[in-house]
């Protein structure tokens, strides 16, 4: 039987100005790979100083980016409509070979999509992960949100990495949505797998992207009060982002210098020699829409001390896994820290990784999105 031919549409992807972009999406269509015959269009327009340009094309893979100095949003719908639309028509043997048509991230490709159609005729899945549905994409204005609240309304399925992005989409879109199916990130296992060592006593370990909504202010807060009763502990933290130069003053603020270790950017094997070794893994967030940290953390048999919000809530067993905090509440992060430095709470390591294993391995969560896949192309 002929495999399924899936044409992948991003506007995330990794590329050579940013490598690590969305590595989430990457690994989804990598899930994939042994049950679809797959191309992926990398079409996107980013607002920036200056002019860039890169067109390149590979075994399977288009690469179309533009970087210039807009500030306004309607004029990148429109660009990136017209990227698509002379996409469509110099490689319409590309659409016409296809069974599926795959939007990752809805807005903005399909912000123009009613005068696609007529080009794009085959059945359209969008997977989505943006948590900007959560927030209204911080815009206020009722009438400017109206043509977003419809960017669903042409799908013949939505997937979801979490039921959290599913109800946040459904709200924002006032319930009307196509059918929806929930396929989580996907882990690479192989890293992040469970590994018989020693743990470090004391030794907690945080790692991201630091900007809102995330907050390591306050367990660094939390930890110089720990440091009181414990002062052997130690925590580091990894990843770069807005947030690191005032992650940084506090730290030198609170003296802290010879406990907390800044350690940057990270290689995925460094993350996992970490996570395996940490007493626990803290993330502490306002909002995630799944959360691939927490789960990397989890596959690793690393516990984790999270706050209960979006998706993480779908995954991690609360006194099984680890913790789930209310959100920004430092006495309960407090508290939990202490469970874990007083060995009031002992979890097994091997079982938290065996039972995430089977959740987020690239063979179990590409089997289950194949078959999403291939059920839509039989109705069509």
């Amino acid at each position: 039987m002929q495999p399924l031919r899936v044409l992948h549409i991003t506007s995330w992807y990794p590329n050579p100005y940013q490598p690590g972009e969305a590595l989430w999406i990457q690994r989804h269509i990598a899930s994939l790979e042994q049950h679809c015959e797959q191309e992926v269009w990398h079409v996107r327009t980013y607002e920036g100083s200056g002019f860039r340009f890169q067109f390149h094309t590979g075994s399977k893979h288009l690469r179309w980016l533009l970087r210039m100095n807009l500030r306004r949003w309607r004029f990148i719908e429109w660009l990136t409509f017209l990227q698509v639309l002379w996409l469509g028509m110099t490689r319409r043997n590309t659409i016409q070979a296809a069974d599926i048509i795959q939007i990752h991230i809805a807005y903005p490709l399909l912000r123009h999509w009613s005068k696609l159609q007529w080009l794009y005729r085959k059945p359209l899945v969008v997977t989505e992960h943006w948590s900007a549905y959560h927030y209204r994409f911080h815009i206020e204005d009722e009438h400017k949100l109206q043509p977003m609240r419809a960017l669903f309304r042409h799908a013949d399925l939505l997937i979801c990495v979490s039921e959290a992005l599913k109800d946040d989409i459904s709200k924002f879109s006032s319930g009307s949505l196509p059918k929806t199916a929930i396929v989580p990130n996907v882990v690479d296992t192989e890293v992040f797998r469970f590994r018989e060592q020693p743990i470090e006593p004391l030794h907690f370990f945080m790692l991201s992207q630091w900007k809102d909504p995330k907050d390591p202010f306050t367990v660094i807060r939390i930890f110089q009060q720990l440091l009181s009763t414990h002062p052997d502990a130690t925590l580091i933290i990894g990843g770069y982002g807005p947030q690191e130069v005032a992650i940084r003053d506090l730290i030198a603020e609170l003296h802290l210098q010879q406990t907390v270790q800044m350690a940057g950017r990270m290689e995925p094997e460094q993350i996992a020699d970490e996570m395996n070794k940490a007493t626990a893994f803290i993330h502490l967030s306002e909002y995630e829409t799944f959360s691939v940290v927490c789960a990397e953390a989890l596959c690793s048999g690393c516990p984790v001390i999270a706050s209960g919000v979006g998706g993480i809530t779908s995954y991690l067993r609360d006194g099984v896994d680890g913790l789930l905090l209310n959100s920004g509440d430092s006495a309960e992060l407090e508290a939990a820290m202490q469970k874990f430095t007083t060995r009031q709470l002992s979890l097994n390591r091997q079982a938290i990784s065996e039972h995430a294993q089977q959740q987020f391995s690239a063979e179990t969560v590409g089997r289950h999105y194949s078959e999403l896949l291939h059920h839509i192309a039989q109705q069509s």
